[in-house]
């Protein structure tokens, strides 16, 4: 089954980068129409804004140049576990060290590219969290943004930190690919996780809907 999913999951490798171009644009104006209305209205969000530029101003003058932790390269790890878990590989063992890095082992071939690229994109933590908080209904909707807004923060300064040309999972999966298709992922991750704490499941849809809908829109216009 693995290896079926490997194979697909291959050949979606450059449409997927592509797809990223062309949702990138939409995302980009939704994003900023989140944050203007965040803005305008930041109601219990405000936690979460103030937590995601707290934890970021702490990191750029603190941590920046320190070392990625054992923290960040369980989550990192963990990230790689899940997707290998979406493309039906089954996970043997994960292993995370505070000064020697970590990695997974899993079985059903070789991998994909996915699995690979997914630590860079996916906020592992924030995705649980909201996941956790949409079943929970939680009464202290401030905490819960504080939380969501420190744990997107954490990723998003552990991304700055695994990027770079030593990295291995970047070298295998491509730098050229890494650059074409990471900022629409991004973007439209962060956009769905601060939708979540600004309006729910619904405001995250709602916004979803918004990117591929425009984006449609923007491609129509420039074929026509």
């Amino acid at each position: 089954m693995s290896g079926f999913f490997n194979l697909i999951i291959g050949l979606l490798k450059w449409p997927s980068a592509i797809l990223s171009i062309i949702l990138l644009p939409s995302a980009l104006i939704t994003s900023w129409l989140v944050l203007t209305s965040l803005y305008k209205t930041p109601g219990e969000a405000m936690a979460f804004i103030i937590s995601f530029i707290g934890y970021f101003v702490f990191w750029f003058l603190f941590l920046r140049r320190a070392r990625g932790g054992w923290f960040s390269t369980l989550e990192h790890e963990l990230t790689h576990a899940f997707f290998a878990l979406l493309s039906f590989h089954k996970v043997h063992s994960i292993k995370a060290t505070q000064d020697e890095g970590g990695y997974i082992q899993y079985s059903g071939g070789g991998g994909n590219w996915l699995i690979l690229i997914s630590p860079y994109f996916f906020p592992t933590f924030s995705f649980l969290l909201a996941l956790a908080l949409y079943f929970a209904n939680p009464s202290n909707f401030l905490f819960t943004n504080a939380l969501l807004g420190l744990s997107l923060s954490y990723h998003a300064c552990s991304t700055i930190h695994e990027i770079h040309r030593q990295q291995t999972d970047l070298q295998r999966v491509g730098f050229k690919f890494a650059w074409i298709f990471l900022p629409g992922a991004n973007v439209i991750c962060y956009t769905t996780i601060i939708g979540f704490a600004h309006g729910g499941i619904d405001r995250s849809q709602e916004y979803l809907v918004y990117v591929v809908k425009n984006s449609l829109k923007l491609l129509g216009k420039f074929i026509t």
